[in-house]
């Protein structure tokens, strides 16, 4: 008699959604995080690129977190006790959310074998991500980029550096990365002969500054003496080439004109080129955006402490050979701070206090860790372990929207 249990029926991997954790219209760490690992999944689809999307159905952070942990909760006991149809009305009341922030969430129904990658970007949406999983079970493959706080088990696959407070380092669908996942590498080998609209001689500098938290006040001369420092080092650092500097929207305007003005006198206007990255304009996209641009084109970076993902993306660019940190704006979070020690010990990056005999022995970093293409990597071999292909060829009838 012929055996009946072969393998289980394959997957297909149709469509894939990224659940931003909804902090206004710009991209936020954890969501750039996020969308980074579903484009290089979505890269693997060869002939066709698989549908991704980025959905923000959530309000204010804290009332999020509350509210749909509070229905996460709530879906998992009422899955355990309830008849189907109670189950689905929960079903519905996920997807209706409109009436929080005037939009719903996309219709996730798929065919038999179709499956849903569903990439959520860090803990204020996890609860959320938590009852789609039960909703959808095995036709939803999750991931979340930072620890999620919740239910960790309820992830497939969870992607969180190594200073975010890991509880469980040895769960198998823990992905432990060195800092934040990025595209650094990407942006060097498509931008790494970019032209500029003035000649740059090397060294070039990419000078990355961020801002002091949400909610925070930082008197304007609190700056004064750490300014003549930061400025003093990279003048030293810049030492007869050129420096690039991007700010970002958390970068105070009174402070991105006092630097300019100083940088100006120091370096020189022909040999500083100076964009104010505040504006709707720095866009996402690598091609337009400028401060992609100097990432792949610098051979040193200056990198202010208030921001894990400059940091990690200078670090894993293959063209910066040295990266030093400078604590320009007060880092209040713990975890940052455990983050940018451990890069110091492992002589990833240098801390600049502005004093020229420690300039002397700045290490060059040992090397620029891939950390997106290792998650990539596992990514794959955990869908081939669950039976999950990637398909090469999608019409658009064979997924709904």
């Amino acid at each position: 008699m012929r055996d009946q249990s072969g393998p289980p029926a394959f997957k297909r991997l149709a469509r894939i959604v990224v659940l931003g954790d909804s902090r206004g219209n710009a991209v936020t760490g954890a969501e750039k995080q996020a969308l980074a690992l579903a484009s290089g999944i979505q890269r693997l689809s060869r002939t066709k690129k698989i549908p991704l999307e980025l959905v923000r159905p959530l309000p204010k952070k804290e009332l999020a977190c509350l509210l749909f942990r509070g229905l996460a909760l709530k879906y998992l006991v009422l899955s355990r006790s309830r008849p189907v149809g109670e189950i689905e009305s929960t079903v519905q009341f996920i997807r209706n959310v409109e009436y929080l922030k005037g939009r719903k969430l996309p219709n996730l129904r798929m065919y038999g074998n179709d499956l849903v990658l569903l990439v959520n970007a860090g803990g204020a949406s996890a609860g959320l991500a938590v009852a789609l999983k039960d909703v959808f079970k095995d036709s939803m493959f999750l991931i979340n980029t930072l620890h999620p706080r919740f239910a960790e088990q309820k992830f497939d696959l969870i992607v969180s550096p190594e200073h975010d407070g890991v509880r469980y380092p040895k769960r198998e669908n823990w992905i432990r990365t060195l800092g934040a996942i990025n595209e650094a590498p990407q942006y060097h080998h498509r931008l790494k002969n970019t032209e500029f609209p003035k000649d740059l001689p090397s060294p070039r500098v990419l000078v990355a500054i961020g801002g002091h938290s949400s909610g925070s006040y930082v008197p304007w001369l609190s700056y004064a003496t750490k300014l003549s420092k930061f400025v003093d080092s990279i003048s030293r650092i810049a030492r007869g080439g050129s420096v690039l500097v991007t700010t970002s929207r958390r970068t105070p305007r009174m402070l991105v004109r006092s630097i300019k003005k100083k940088l100006e006198g120091r370096i020189g206007v022909d040999k500083l080129l100076f964009i104010d990255g505040s504006g709707d304009e720095n866009s996402q996209d690598p091609a337009t955006n400028d401060y992609h641009k100097f990432l792949a084109n610098s051979s040193v970076a200056v990198v202010t402490t208030d921001s894990s993902n400059m940091i990690s993306e200078a670090i894993s660019s293959p063209g910066i050979e040295r990266v030093y940190v400078f604590e320009l704006f007060p880092v209040r979070s713990e975890r940052l701070m455990k983050f940018v020690n451990s890069l110091v010990e492992k002589h990833y990056v240098n801390l600049l206090p502005g004093k020229d005999q420690e300039l002397s022995v700045a290490n060059d970093k040992p090397n620029s860790p891939n950390e997106l293409q290792r998650c990539i990597e596992i990514c794959q071999t955990r869908f081939e372990e669950r039976g999950i292909r990637i398909e090469r060829s999608l019409r658009p009838a064979q997924y709904i929207f």
